[in-house]
């Protein structure tokens, strides 16, 4: 999905903040959508198949870092995918 078919597509599900990368080779895609309501979140690298986060639960104060990952499908490009991300 383009960014411009996600803004038309998004809105109804209430999420005020998302950030993307973009398909590779005619699949995939990747989409985090947040509320800062009870967590702050930041974006901090952006590769072709994944997404890095710095989460805040603002009930805990506790940091977390999440990875949103596109997988691929055949094992040997996985092979590759993961030894190179840094």
């Amino acid at each position: 999905m383009d960014k411009n078919t996600f803004n038309k597509f998004i809105p109804p599900f209430g999420f005020k903040h998302y950030d993307y990368v973009n398909l590779v080779n005619h699949s995939g895609g990747l989409w985090v959508l947040w509320n800062n309501t009870n967590i702050m979140a930041q974006v901090l690298l952006k590769e072709p198949r994944c997404i890095h986060m710095l989460v805040l639960n603002g009930m805990t104060q506790t940091l977390t870092t999440i990875s949103s990952i596109y997988m691929l499908r055949h094992n040997q490009l996985i092979n590759h995918y993961f030894s190179n991300i840094s």
